[in-house]
Formats: structure tokens, C-alpha cells, sequence
């Protein structure tokens, strides 16, 4: 997970005895959505078995939900769960 972070930009890394993991600059204004992306892609978590099949309701409920999940990651960041607040 380290590794994805680092890769993505989201935290720094150094070597040596006093190395190790930091956030970079700017982290207060990093999303969940933003962490969670880089950690598992950037692929829908919902895939209709219909392949694409416009008749599938299942997909758009899902779908919906989804954006509204993705919504509410992007608002919540880092900085606002310090601070006790969230996208509420």
C-alpha cells in the first residue's frame, strides 16, 4: 500500500536509520477518494455481468450509488477529519 502511495505522490519516502514515510506537501486538501484511488484503481467497483446491457437496472442503481459514494470521498479530506468536521 506504502509503495501505491508513493507511487501516486500522495507520501514521500526515505531511506536510511531515520527514513520512512511522510505525507507530502499539501496533504490537508488529499481526498479519501484521492487515497483510495491510488490504493485500488481507478476501475468502477460494480461490473453488470449483462456486459454493458442497457436494459440492466441493476447497473443504474448502482452506478447512482456509486457517484454519490465518490461525491462524498472527494469531499472529506485528510484535513476536515483532523479537524472533527465531514462533508455533512
Amino acid at each position: 500500500i506504502l509503495t501505491k502511495l508513493v507511487k501516486e505522490g500522495l507520501i514521500t519516502s526515505s531511506s536510511g536509520a531515520n527514513g520512512g514515510y511522510k505525507l507530502r506537501n499539501g496533504w490537508q486538501q488529499l481526498s479519501f477518494f484521492d487515497i483510495i484511488q491510488a490504493i485500488e484503481g481507478k476501475a468502477s467497483i460494480f461490473e453488470c455481468s449483462l456486459h454493458d446491457e442497457p436494459a440492466c437496472i441493476v447497473k443504474r442503481v448502482m452506478e447512482k450509488a456509486e457517484e454519490q459514494m465518490e461525491q462524498e470521498l472527494r469531499q472529506t479530506t485528510i484535513a476536515s477529519l483532523l479537524e472533527g468536521k465531514s462533508s455533512e
